[in-house]
């Protein structure tokens, strides 16, 4: 993860006119947007996103050290995650979460894999605010999606399988479903 220093900032002159440089920045995609972070502070300094690509909240020791766009983290270590996330490829969170203060710190979400065991109430709120990009293909979730936290009712899998028609493996509460059921 970058972290953005602002005292040794100067006005920079880029080699592209102003226009081609504010469409590179308004349509970058994740990829596009860590090149130009690499390349100049100022593009940090416009966008101040953190862009994540791997994810994981969990309180399991894990053997693999975390690249330079993934974190690992302990679920008591929350408060240590940057704010303003850009989640971009895949997330896990286990065990007991404040997910509140987790979702308050996601500013987009363009995941690709979906990986939720928590033992707390999880609603349709924010499996959709994790599922709005549509770019979703694997959704495991290990519990039932609740309505709200207030009530015990539970969201019919119809309303689920809407938020993720472009996954094409779904197991929610252990209820598996492929494409390919999907379709019939």
């Amino acid at each position: 993860m970058l972290k953005f220093d602002s005292t040794n900032c100067f006005i920079q002159d880029f080699s592209l006119p102003s226009p081609i440089i504010r469409y590179l920045m308004i349509n970058a995609n994740p990829e596009n947007l860590k090149k130009l972070y690499k390349t100049c502070k100022y593009f940090y300094s416009e966008f101040q996103l953190n862009i994540v690509e791997d994810l994981i909240l969990n309180n399991e020791e894990l053997l693999d050290k975390p690249g330079p766009y993934e974190i690992f983290l302990y679920n008591h270590q929350l408060d240590k995650l940057p704010n303003n996330l850009w989640l971009v490829r895949d997330l896990l969170i286990g065990d007991n979460l404040n997910l509140s203060q987790f979702f308050s710190k996601i500013v987009r979400c363009d995941l690709r894999e979906i990986y939720i065991y928590v033992s707390t109430k999880f609603t349709l709120n924010e499996f959709k605010i994790l599922t709005r990009s549509e770019t979703v293909k694997e959704v495991f979730i290990d519990m039932p999606i609740y309505i709200s936290y207030e009530g015990d009712e539970k969201v019919p899998l119809e309303d689920i399988l809407s938020c993720v028609l472009s996954a094409y493996r779904i197991v929610i509460d252990n209820c598996y479903v492929t494409k390919n059921t999907m379709e019939k």
